[in-house]
């Protein structure tokens, strides 16, 4: 493994306690997410104009397009909901969620609370805005 951020990460999440699980999911999601870096490079060799790389969720995708735009200028953005912001319900684990968070251009959890989770996964981050799905809140119906 050649790639800085699998070593970052690692000596980061991994200070005394190490899971054997942990690491597995550690280095699988960096293969899935060099092999989604291919295709991305690919589908931008063959794009003449500006190119914004998308990802629904806070996952491999997203890791891709952080590595890729240590290589190059792009916007990269992604949005969050629940598996991939709340460790305790996958796994214990999310990997590389800081460089991930550092790198993208914007982060859009779907609630306030997964804002806020996020935040603490990289306070430094100013860049994650919530960004809810469906239909506004009728006034008569909004929390107090």
């Amino acid at each position: 493994l050649i790639e800085i951020e699998f070593y970052r990460e690692f000596f980061r999440r991994f200070p005394g306690t190490l899971r054997r699980s942990w690491l597995l999911k550690l280095v699988a999601y960096l293969e899935r997410a060099l092999q989604i870096k291919k295709v991305f490079k690919e589908i931008l060799k063959r794009e003449s104009s500006d190119v914004a790389l998308y990802s629904y969720w806070l996952t491999e995708a997203a890791l891709a397009a952080s590595l890729l735009r240590r290589e190059r200028s792009l916007v990269a953005v992604s949005r969050a909901h629940r598996f991939d912001v709340y460790e305790k319900d996958n796994s214990e684990y999310l990997p590389y969620m800081n460089f991930v968070l550092r790198s993208l251009r914007k982060t859009f959890p779907v609630s306030d609370d997964g804002r806020a989770t996020l935040q603490v996964s990289a306070p430094s981050v100013t860049t994650i805005r919530t960004a809810s799905l469906g239909v506004p809140i009728p006034k008569s119906q909004a929390p107090t």
